[in-house]
């Protein structure tokens, strides 16, 4: 005889929602399930002859409304009871009860809490699945976010409402000289030494991401950063706050880029063109004194023809000579400046290359210059016999008038300005052909260069730091003079202390005047 079946009780449904929890649980794993992946239906046998259905999607409209579908059968079951699931942030669904005889109204109640309590069981775990997913997703962008800053080419920090750092890449540390990870807040960094332009130091307060932070407004400045060896490097840096939709600041990230260099760059070509300026300035100066005395002479020539005077041959032979003496210092202004230019330009002079002695050369020179100057005395010892080699006289007698004259120039209190000529062998690395070289020394008792400006001197429009303001200079000479040399297959060189004067080596080429085989390096 079969034993009728017991009614279901308030058991037998917690039972079913705690198995419908466990079978979501193991298709889930430990963050509950993907409903998007559970199979359309889940089917299960409860109680004696009872069983249960849940199926998701085709919900009822209506909500919490229980039904008896008699001659509708689950499974060879006669009466069925079906119960929508809909929770807010959960899946649509249906429970179907389904057994042999009707279900009583209570067993009906008992039904729609069982679907209430699956359904918000569902929207729960449904929850977490979107916190994780969303979690997931902030973790993936916050990465994409770090990959993106530790790539950029400048520094770049974030820092949070409080100050405390939420993100910074390498290049951050790199431009401040301090690794910003071992810091976590902003107030730790407070003694950085970060100054102004003027080399007055920037407090904290007025650190541009401070201010963003604080006063929400956007910063770009460039300020300086004494670096450990003592040095000041330049930074630019821009920062900015970050607000949420209400517009109140949340963040405020900074970018940093070390400009030391291109500062260093802008600095110098300040320099080279204030330097230009003055160039301008002293050719001008210059032309304008000989043009002064052709003027001069020129009206006192007119003066005595107005009255028909006859004019003395005294006179008129030293007005020749002033007239003489003005244009060949106007002509070496103009080639002087017609040199520099195509020496910058990276052009090949057209040296004219005769045999020159050097000796009388030197003597000419020193001589002319000797006649302008009483506080200073020029000596020139030279070996016997001639130096000769085949060079442009009159480039080379510039070059030596400049080297010579800054000897004078740079040695503001007088003293002895000695000058040396002579012949050196050549050397293997010179080759079995080479004739040996002719070397000037012009050394002074002047102000010196410093040994780390040395090569400056030798820039266009460049001049040593410890130049007094008062000694006038273009910054044309020993470039131009450095590169003829070169070009004549020859060398300037440089060897000076500050306070104890400098000495300028000037090696040229000698010819071999007995077998006529002239070297002409740099010649045309």
């Amino acid at each position: 005889m079969t034993r009728a079946p017991a009614p279901l009780s308030i058991d037998d449904l917690l039972g079913l929602v705690d198995a419908v929890a466990r079978h979501l649980g193991d298709l889930g794993g430990e963050r509950g399930p993907d409903l998007a992946g559970l199979p359309g239906a889940f089917v299960g046998r409860f109680a004696d002859g009872c069983e249960l259905q849940v199926t998701f999607g085709g919900a009822s409209a209506e909500p919490e409304v229980a039904r008896h579908a008699a001659g509708e059968s689950l499974e060879g079951l006669d009466a069925v009871l079906e119960v929508p699931l809909a929770a807010s942030g959960g899946p649509e669904g249906v429970l179907r009860l389904g057994r042999q005889r009707p279900f009583a109204p209570e067993e009906v109640r008992l039904a729609q809490t069982l679907g209430r309590r699956i359904a918000g069981s569902l929207a729960i775990r449904q929850l977490a699945i979107d916190r994780a997913r969303l979690a997931d997703a902030l973790e993936a962008e916050r990465a994409r976010l770090e990959a993106v800053i530790r790539q950029m080419p400048g520094g770049v920090v974030l820092v949070g409402a409080s100050g405390e750092i939420l993100l910074s890449n390498d290049r951050i540390g790199q431009a401040l000289g301090v690794p910003i990870p071992d810091r976590p807040h902003l107030a730790d960094y407070e003694g950085l030494p970060l100054v102004r332009p003027d080399g007055a130091p920037l407090p904290f307060d007025a650190w541009p991401l401070t201010r963003a932070l604080r006063e929400g407004v956007e910063v770009h400045d460039q300020l300086g950063i004494r670096r450990p060896d003592g040095t000041v490097g330049t930074l630019r840096v821009d920062a900015a706050p970050v607000r949420d939709r209400l517009g109140e600041v949340i963040a405020a990230v900074a970018v940093m880029s070390d400009v030391s260099e291109t500062a260093r760059l802008i600095e110098e070509v300040r320099e080279a063109v204030h330097t230009r300026e003055k160039t301008l300035s002293i050719v001008s100066h210059d032309l304008k004194n000989p043009l002064q005395v052709v003027v001069w002479n020129a009206r006192q020539l007119r003066r005595h023809a107005d009255k028909g005077d006859s004019v003395p041959s005294d006179t008129v032979r030293r007005i020749a000579e002033w007239f003489e003496g003005a244009s060949r210092k106007m002509t070496t202004i103009v080639d002087d400046l017609l040199d520099a230019s195509r020496l910058q330009a990276g052009k090949r002079l057209q040296l004219e290359l005769n045999l020159v002695d050097l000796v009388p050369l030197v003597r000419r020179v020193a001589d002319e210059l000797q006649q302008d100057t009483s506080r200073h005395t020029l000596t020139l010892t030279s070996g016997p016999g001639e130096v000769v080699g085949r060079w442009d006289e009159q480039r080379l007698e510039r070059v030596l008038g400049n080297v010579i004259g800054n000897a004078i120039k740079y040695s503001p209190q007088g003293g002895a300005v000695r000058l040396t000529v002579e012949q050196t062998p050549a050397t293997a690395a010179d080759g079995p052909d080479h004739p040996g070289w002719a070397v000037v020394r012009v050394q002074d008792e002047g102000i010196g260069i410093p040994p780390a400006e040395q090569g400056v001197v030798f820039e266009w429009f460049r001049r040593a730091s410890n130049v007094p303001a008062h000694l006038d200079g273009t910054g044309l000479g020993l470039p131009s003079a450095r590169l003829i040399c070169e070009q004549h297959g020859g060398r300037l060189e440089l060897d000076s202390r500050p306070d104890e004067g400098a000495t300028f080596t000037l090696a040229l080429p000698l010819v071999d005047l007995i077998g006529d085989r002239a070297r002409l390096p740099g010649g045309s």
